[in-house]
Protein backbone atom coordinates (compact mmCIF):
# COMPACT_ATOMS: atom_id res chain seq x y z
CA UNK A 1 0.00 0.00 0.00
CA UNK A 2 1.35 3.05 -0.41
CA UNK A 3 2.00 5.95 2.21
CA UNK A 4 -0.96 8.26 0.70
CA UNK A 5 -4.18 7.53 -0.56
CA UNK A 6 -4.57 8.30 -4.12
CA UNK A 7 -6.65 7.97 -7.41
CA UNK A 8 -4.14 6.58 -10.66
CA UNK A 9 -5.87 7.75 -13.95
CA UNK A 10 -5.12 5.83 -17.18
CA UNK A 11 -5.21 7.49 -20.17
CA UNK A 12 -4.17 5.91 -24.13
CA UNK A 13 -2.54 8.10 -26.66
CA UNK A 14 -2.90 11.05 -24.62
CA UNK A 15 0.88 12.01 -23.39
CA UNK A 16 -0.50 15.68 -22.34
CA UNK A 17 -3.36 13.93 -20.19
CA UNK A 18 -3.06 15.67 -16.43
CA UNK A 19 -4.92 15.86 -13.37
CA UNK A 20 -6.95 18.38 -14.95
CA UNK A 21 -7.86 16.48 -17.96
CA UNK A 22 -11.18 15.32 -17.93
CA UNK A 23 -12.45 12.22 -17.57
CA UNK A 24 -15.81 11.95 -18.43
CA UNK A 25 -17.14 11.45 -21.91
CA UNK A 26 -13.04 11.58 -22.46
CA UNK A 27 -12.29 8.84 -25.23
CA UNK A 28 -8.33 8.18 -23.81
CA UNK A 29 -9.90 7.77 -20.60
CA UNK A 30 -9.22 4.00 -19.39
CA UNK A 31 -10.20 3.96 -16.07
CA UNK A 32 -8.80 4.63 -13.06
CA UNK A 33 -7.74 2.94 -9.65
CA UNK A 34 -7.98 4.17 -5.86
CA UNK A 35 -5.08 3.30 -3.72
CA UNK A 36 -5.62 4.34 0.14
CA UNK A 37 -2.81 5.39 2.11
CA UNK A 38 -1.27 3.81 4.80
CA UNK A 39 1.08 5.70 7.07
CA UNK A 40 3.59 4.15 9.60
CA UNK A 41 1.15 5.27 12.32
CA UNK A 42 -2.03 3.81 10.84
CA UNK A 43 -0.22 0.44 10.53
CA UNK A 44 0.18 0.59 14.53
CA UNK A 45 -2.97 1.62 15.30
CA UNK A 46 -4.98 -0.96 13.25
CA UNK A 47 -2.02 -3.93 14.42
CA UNK A 48 -1.02 -4.53 10.83
CA UNK A 49 1.52 -6.76 10.20
CA UNK A 50 2.85 -6.11 6.95
CA UNK A 51 5.03 -2.84 6.04
CA UNK A 52 3.20 0.58 4.67
CA UNK A 53 5.63 0.11 1.02
CA UNK A 54 5.10 -4.08 0.87
CA UNK A 55 4.44 -4.91 -2.85
CA UNK A 56 0.60 -5.26 -3.83
CA UNK A 57 -0.80 -6.10 -7.14
CA UNK A 58 -3.32 -4.68 -8.63
CA UNK A 59 -5.25 -5.88 -12.34
CA UNK A 60 -7.20 -3.22 -14.85
CA UNK A 61 -8.60 -4.07 -17.93
CA UNK A 62 -7.99 -1.62 -20.32
CA UNK A 63 -9.10 -3.73 -23.57
CA UNK A 64 -11.85 -2.09 -24.19
CA UNK A 65 -10.47 1.56 -24.28
CA UNK A 66 -7.00 -0.36 -26.75
CA UNK A 67 -9.95 -1.49 -29.08
CA UNK A 68 -12.04 1.76 -29.23
CA UNK A 69 -8.53 3.48 -30.14
CA UNK A 70 -7.75 0.59 -33.10
CA UNK A 71 -4.49 -0.07 -31.24
CA UNK A 72 -4.25 -3.67 -32.52
CA UNK A 73 -0.84 -3.85 -33.65
CA UNK A 74 -0.15 -0.67 -33.26
CA UNK A 75 2.19 1.43 -31.07
CA UNK A 76 0.19 2.84 -28.30
CA UNK A 77 1.13 5.07 -25.37
CA UNK A 78 -0.44 4.69 -21.70
CA UNK A 79 -0.21 7.42 -19.05
CA UNK A 80 -0.83 7.23 -15.80
CA UNK A 81 -1.52 10.47 -14.09
CA UNK A 82 -2.04 9.93 -10.16
CA UNK A 83 -3.93 12.58 -8.74
CA UNK A 84 -4.56 13.43 -4.40
CA UNK A 85 -7.81 13.43 -2.78
CA UNK A 86 -7.92 17.09 -3.27
CA UNK A 87 -7.98 16.10 -7.01
CA UNK A 88 -4.28 18.08 -7.58
CA UNK A 89 -1.27 16.15 -9.47
CA UNK A 90 0.58 14.31 -7.18
CA UNK A 91 4.41 14.26 -8.38
CA UNK A 92 5.27 10.73 -9.46
CA UNK A 93 8.68 10.94 -7.68
CA UNK A 94 6.17 11.20 -4.29
CA UNK A 95 3.52 8.66 -4.91
CA UNK A 96 5.42 5.91 -2.92
CA UNK A 97 5.09 3.93 -6.06
CA UNK A 98 8.06 2.09 -7.31
CA UNK A 99 7.45 -0.04 -9.67
CA UNK A 100 4.66 -0.67 -12.30
CA UNK A 101 4.67 -3.45 -14.46
CA UNK A 102 2.41 -3.60 -17.84
CA UNK A 103 0.85 -7.06 -19.18
CA UNK A 104 -0.27 -7.80 -22.63
CA UNK A 105 -1.72 -10.85 -22.89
Amino acid sequence: MPLRSMEIRVFINDPDSSAETATKGNAHFAGSIGLFGMSADDDKKMQMKRRPNERFDLEMDISKALIKHGASGEEVSIKLVPVGLDGKAIDPENSSIEEIDVLVD
